[in-house]
């Protein structure tokens, strides 16, 4: 099974309420006394993930530079749909993006087109920032309940 990354204690949170069992495993840093950390265990363990304790050095590896808040979850891949799977329609917000570099940038848009209720966010396959670790954790967690439509 092909995962991704996903750092920060609301990315983590977000990606346990949308994929549950299907997360690879949740890693929650379990060497420090921490109620947030304990609490997103429980969350977890409560959704079917599974959970595992490590030290904060082995986050900070897997991390690889992301701020990671003592929890980190791998997810499955992101489904990105065609443009042909968008509903455009009169009831229809899509949010087009171009040439958006930043992931943090990037993820922020994610995360206000979620509030926003847009039905799918569309970016360039060229000249645009990926989808990252930095931009899922810049979405706060949105860019798991986001469509995404790269054209």
């Amino acid at each position: 099974m092909s995962s991704r990354v996903v750092a920060g204690l609301q990315p983590v949170r977000e990606a346990i309420r949308a994929h549950g069992n299907k997360l690879e495993r949740v890693l929650v840093e379990g060497a420090r006394d921490a109620p947030q950390l304990d609490a997103l265990a429980r969350f977890a363990a409560d959704h079917g993930a599974r959970v595992e304790r490590p030290s904060r050095a082995e986050l900070d590896r897997i991390a690889r530079g992301v701020h990671h808040q003592g929890a980190i979850a791998f997810a499955p891949e992101l489904r990105l749909v065609g443009l042909a799977e968008v509903p455009l329609d009169a009831g229809t917000l899509v949010v087009a993006l171009d040439e958006v570099q930043d992931p943090q940038n990037f993820g922020a848009v994610i995360r206000s087109a979620v509030a926003m209720g847009a039905t799918a966010v569309m970016w360039p396959e060229h000249r645009s920032a990926p989808l990252s670790a930095a931009t899922f954790r810049a979405s706060a967690g949105a860019v798991e309940h986001a469509r995404l439509c790269r054209v």
